[in-house]
């Protein structure tokens, strides 16, 4: 008769690493730099609202020294206004696993590694509403950046600077001529403003690569280094890849502009462990990760995007 259990792994003891390595979570370079460069902001009130100047006051002209001026204004701004959204992660510790993963016996501590996995958790469905395309809940990208729809309760029909370049028509990527980096680049500048981030796939940020003159030295941003993601420069803009930008994107994003507003006190706030006896778990605890918050861009026209590129040609 065979043991279960064999002679060698009655008497040893198994070696375990005491780090649980994370396998399914990725970082989102786009959140990393709204938070470096500060532009995670918390606020409060009923809606999120801002002031937007829509159109130009046209009410300077040249005159004669003794003609007559009529005053005259005009209505140039309005305000956007965007409703708070409500995110909530969950997780929890049940009876057997505070039994087992106590004392000596817990190698990895169940309980810590599960508050990073709910971290981790929370920032991936963020990432992936920010990057998809889905309007019922946080402004997207893909709805912030482009020609034609209505953001922030201002459509584009009504004010045609409320609008991003958008080329969805593209599939090779070029850096000069029309359809180029440069041309949409140029197309989204409004004085000293325009695109300071590019973000897209992995592959077309290989293919841009390919496209540099084999001459030419990469240089990167090192701020943008320093968190951990790698990037080369365009017109001394990084372009970084994100593993949650759709295939065949290309954002040019002015990140002078945009700002992930957070409710007050309720910006990725989690709570602490709390016991399930309400629930009918006596013995289990449970973790709530919530926030309150918009994405808000306070111009359109300093973004673009090609939503069409294929790396492969």
């Amino acid at each position: 008769m065979a043991f279960t259990i064999d002679q060698i792994n009655a008497l040893t003891t198994e070696w375990y690493d005491s780090k649980c390595t994370p396998q399914v979570y990725d970082d989102d370079p786009f959140l990393a730099i709204l938070k470096g460069k500060n532009k995670i902001t918390v606020d409060g009130g009923t809606v999120l609202r801002w002031a937007v100047r829509t159109s130009e006051l046209g009410q300077t002209n040249f005159v004669g020294a003794r003609e007559q001026i009529a005053i005259k204004s005009k209505d140039t701004r309005t305000a956007a206004e965007l409703d708070w959204k409500y995110v909530v992660g969950v997780t929890m510790m049940h009876w057997d696993e505070i039994v087992k993963n106590n004392g000596k016996a817990a190698v990895v501590k169940l309980i810590g590694d599960k508050k990073q996995e709910l971290e981790d958790d929370y920032k991936d469905t963020l990432s992936d509403q920010i990057w998809g395309s889905s309007t019922d809940h946080i402004a997207p990208l893909a709805q912030i950046v482009d020609s034609s729809t209505t953001y922030g309760g201002i459509a584009v029909s009504d004010a045609a600077s409320w609008a991003s370049t958008e080329d969805s028509a593209t599939t090779t990527l070029t850096l000069f001529g029309s359809g180029s980096l440069t041309y949409m680049r140029n197309q989204a500048t409004l004085g000293k403003n325009s695109p300071t981030h590019h973000f897209t796939t992995r592959d077309l940020v290989d293919k841009y690569m390919s496209l540099l003159q084999p001459q030419q030295r990469y240089t990167s941003d090192q701020s943008t280094a320093n968190m951990g993601f790698k990037n080369v420069l365009f017109f001394e803009a990084p372009v970084i890849g994100t593993p949650f930008a759709p295939a065949g994107d290309w954002f040019g994003l002015d990140m002078n502009a945009l700002e992930l507003v957070c409710r007050t006190g309720m910006d990725a706030k989690q709570t602490e462990w709390f016991d399930l006896k309400q629930q009918g778990y006596p013995e289990a605890m449970g973790k709530y990760m919530t926030g309150v918050m918009n994405l808000k861009s306070t111009r359109r026209n300093t973004h673009f995007k090609f939503t069409a590129l294929d790396y492969t040609i």
